[in-house]
């Protein structure tokens, strides 16, 4: 007996050192070298100057990865960070590998040396799914939020099994400490272990006795990670959402009552139960239909043999997905496969436990074989995606405006992914400190910008007078920019509300130059100018990521409404042919196109220089 155990501790210790290796090489490969669209720009320059990023501040996350991030000793900030969720990912695979091998020793009522290996393929297979690997290669809060979570299911299964309340104090201390990465997630959660211990004796003990108040105690204790936010926002950093240093400002923050909008009937055109449908699809359609028939049958089979786990496990993926159902759900969103990463591990779990209701060697080791190859293939097939090793769209698009910039000139950007990466650019690698960078919004949706206002007032004394119109008109300061321009280089990117008229603009790129004075020079040459060297660079040796491309169709089709107001015509089809050159295949740039041709035909008369493109294109 004592060399089977041997040989039994033997195969756990090589399953979970080659499960490490396997994702830590694959993660480590495709791992984000810098910055990057959506919000890893954010994130990255939050964490490096301990600001308080978007609500509901994160303040685990920031501090774990600015721990990380100062602790290693090579590599740069942005690497730095990024490899922090590569870390988290490789522990969500071994979590998921350790409740596989629980739980097939549970239900096969013997340990069996393959639920190692069956734990690790089931590991490895979780972590080659598209939302766990491009969550675990930059820098994100989804990949710590699903460790943390899978370290809650595991304390909860000790607690069922060994009946031992320490494991019940660990799952509390663990749950504190999730409600200050993502509470939102977290909240979720908790219905699935509550209904499990009210489907047992012990549980209901439990909940009815003092060591429920010592364990709602220890989670009381992990929220003390929120007092982050007030302390950093006292210090004025540049990254300061909400800027919560008095206890109204704190609670919105803390319930991120900006992002409120986006939850509720509201919120969507589509109902809950198609949006449940939507995004069991999302985790579904990342183990195919066989994997996810597979985990159905397998949490069936638990229900009879171990019910608790599987009402604990069975209420995760249902409560996960209601996540996703009762706001917006974007298939096409990488980080609303982030909202479905601990859905999909439960899955993955019921995948890798089947087999044990088969206990058989020779069964036991075929699955796990398939579990492997089915990984494989999978890492296969996402690669060309999710190899975001040589990804620099987001700085070699953000350098090159900031190069064009002159000395001391003003920067105002309204798309939340480019300003994102305009702050890594600035607060990360220091490029352009001269450079005032400003959200176009002012960060209108908080207190009317007041917070934001008072910060830039702090920084950039010479804003004021377009800060002042700004608060006391409460839109767009366009007269006080064009007052600004006469003294210093200003630069806007184009907007979907028409803030401005379009005569001042010029001088096209990313982000184009505002002028109070009418400017003579050709818009085609200024244009090619700055896009042709950067259109070179980011189609160099592969397509764009779906993300960049994403961005920059946006700001393309823009700027060629942007054109077309100028009168511009031939200037809007230079962007319209440059956009499909990046790779953008939407018809609106068709309906763009003939507008454009329509409006050459009639020779640029007056009544189509101010034209409404967004009415006529259903835009608005």
């Amino acid at each position: 007996m004592g060399d089977y155990r041997s040989e039994r501790r033997l195969h756990v210790l090589w399953a979970r050192t080659l499960l490490s290796v396997a994702v830590g090489v694959l993660y480590l490969g495709t791992l984000l070298p810098g910055g990057f669209w959506l919000d890893t720009s954010e994130f990255i320059a939050g964490v490096h100057t301990l600001g308080v990023v978007h609500p509901p501040g994160h303040p685990l996350y920031v501090m774990l990865a600015k721990f990380l991030s100062l602790l290693l000793p090579f590599g740069d900030i942005a690497f730095r960070i990024n490899l922090f969720s590569a870390l988290t990912g490789v522990g969500c695979a071994l979590l998921v590998a350790e409740i596989v091998r629980i739980l097939v020793d549970a239900v096969s009522e013997r340990q069996i040396i393959g639920a190692a290996w069956l734990g690790a393929a089931a590991g490895w297979l979780f972590a080659t799914t598209s939302g766990a690997w491009m969550q675990g290669i930059r820098a994100e809060v989804y990949a710590l939020n699903t460790l943390l979570i899978l370290l809650a299911i595991l304390f909860a299964m000790r607690f069922w099994d060994r009946k031992s309340h320490g494991a019940a104090y660990a799952f509390s201390a663990t749950i504190g400490l999730a409600l200050c990465n993502h509470h939102y997630l977290t909240f979720f959660f908790l219905p699935a272990p509550l209904l499990m211990l009210a489907s047992t004796q012990n549980g209901r003990d439990l909940l009815s006795s003092r060591r429920c108040l010592v364990a709602c105690s220890l989670v009381m204790c992990g929220l003390l990670a929120y007092a982050y936010l007030p302390i950093r926002a006292a210090t004025d950093p540049v990254v300061n959402w909400g800027d919560p240093t008095t206890l109204e400002r704190f609670f919105d923050v803390l319930t991120a009552k900006t992002f409120q909008g986006s939850v509720g009937a509201e919120a969507s055109t589509i109902s809950v139960g198609d949006n449940l449908g939507i995004a069991m699809g999302m985790m579904a359609g990342q183990l195919s239909l066989v994997g996810f028939l597979a985990a159905i049958i397998a949490y069936v089979f638990l229900w009879r043999r171990a019910r608790p786990i599987a009402i604990l496990l069975v209420a995760i993926v249902v409560f996960n997905c209601f996540t996703k159902a009762i706001m917006m759900i974007d298939p096409n969103n990488p980080d609303d496969y982030g909202y479905l990463m601990t859905g999909t591990a439960i899955l993955v779990v019921g995948i890798g436990v089947l087999p044990a209701f088969f206990p058989h060697h020779i069964v036991i080791g075929a699955c796990a074989t398939a579990l492997a190859i089915g990984g494989g293939s999978l890492a296969i097939a996402e690669y060309p995606t999710l190899n975001l090793s040589n990804e620099r769209s987001a700085e070699t698009v953000v350098d090159a405006s900031l190069e064009r910039q002159p000395p001391n000139s003003v920067a105002l950007v309204n798309f939340y992914s480019e300003f994102f990466n305009f702050w890594n650019a600035q607060l990360v690698y220091g490029k352009r400190p001269d450079i005032t960078l400003v959200h176009a919004t002012f960060d209108s949706k908080r207190y009317k910008g007041a917070p934001y206002i008072a910060s830039l007032a702090r920084r950039a004394p010479h804003l004021s007078e377009l800060l002042l119109q700004y608060q006391k008109e409460g839109r767009f300061p366009a007269e006080a920019l064009l007052n600004l321009s006469r003294t210093r280089p200003v630069f806007l990117e184009p907007m979907v509300d028409n803030v401005m008229a379009p005569e001042p603009y010029t001088n096209p790129g990313l982000l184009w130059q505002i002028q109070a004075t009418n400017s003579s020079s050709n818009l085609r040459v200024q244009d090619e100018r700055f896009w042709t060297q950067v259109t070179k660079q980011l189609t160099f040796d592969s397509a764009l990521h779906p993300e960049a491309l994403k961005v920059l169709s946006f700001s393309h089709f823009l700027q060629g409404i942007l054109s077309l107001r100028k009168g511009n015509p031939t200037l809007t089809k230079t962007i319209i042919k440059r956009a499909r050159k990046l790779g953008a295949k939407s018809p609106k740039f068709d309906e763009l196109h003939s507008i454009s041709t329509l409006i050459e035909k009639a020779g640029n008369s007056g009544r189509f220089r101010e034209l409404d493109a967004y009415r006529l294109l259903n835009l608005h």
